[in-house]
């Protein structure tokens, strides 16, 4: 399926273009740079997705009081990243344009972790905490590897490499699901919150190494979609 964007142009520079960048494909279509934003996007889903099938359980597994550990106190706490994602969409959009979405992932990746830990505490008020925090650094990230796809691409293959990314990040939730069964019934609960933390550490460590770039920031700011 060949996917149309309006940017398309029927005339001769464009058809040259596009040669260039069927020239720098590795395989499937994938260039390097949108190769680099799915094999992150595929780790970071896997990790984020590891504690989400039995968060409820975890939740409730925590309580005494029977109030707390109810259906719907369960379900309000396994909502808390949709409501901040709402916030987040308000907070971004007071934000000035010319906001560093390289930095601004890494420091969301590094939030992430924390907010896994603080999760994986025997405490109430820590779950809640650390799911807010979580639920911060969550819909940063989810966000801002979009945009980074679109910056990594050009307006002709937007669809062709946004659905490439799109197929990582769901091997990534599949892996994630099959994964997390095994670790809650071999060590429990809490071992999916350390191995998600793990895994967003991994993901932190790749995205530096792929984006850093020789200048005074350490990382590619300034760098140009490799198919324009």
């Amino acid at each position: 399926v060949r996917y149309k964007t309006p940017w398309q142009a029927q005339n001769t520079e464009d058809g040259s273009r596009e040669q260039a960048n069927n020239d720098n494909t590795l395989w499937f279509g994938l260039t390097p740079n949108i190769l680099r934003v799915g094999l992150i996007t595929l780790l970071f889903y896997f990790s984020v997705f590891l504690i989400r099938p039995f968060f409820t359980q975890f939740w409730q597994s925590q309580q005494n009081d029977p109030w707390l550990a109810s259906e719907l106190m369960s379900s309000f706490i396994y909502a808390i990243p949709a409501w901040i994602a709402l916030f987040g969409l308000w907070i971004n959009h007071k934000q000035k344009n010319d906001v560093n979405h390289y930095r601004s992932i890494m420091q969301s990746l590094f939030i992430g972790v924390i907010g896994l830990w603080v999760q994986a505490q025997p405490d109430s008020m820590a779950i809640i905490l650390g799911r807010i925090i979580f639920a911060w650094a969550l819909f940063q990230v989810s966000v801002r590897l979009e945009i980074l796809l679109f910056e990594k691409s050009s307006p002709e293959r937007y669809g062709q490499d946004f659905s490439k990314v799109h197929f990582m990040q769901n091997l990534g939730i599949i892996a994630s699901s099959f994964t997390v069964g095994h670790v809650v019934n071999t060590q429990g609960f809490s071992w999916t919150f350390y191995l998600a933390m793990s895994g967003l550490m991994i993901t932190l460590l790749l995205f530096y190494v792929c984006f850093k770039q020789p200048n005074s920031s350490g990382l590619d700011v300034q760098s140009q979609p490799e198919n324009s």
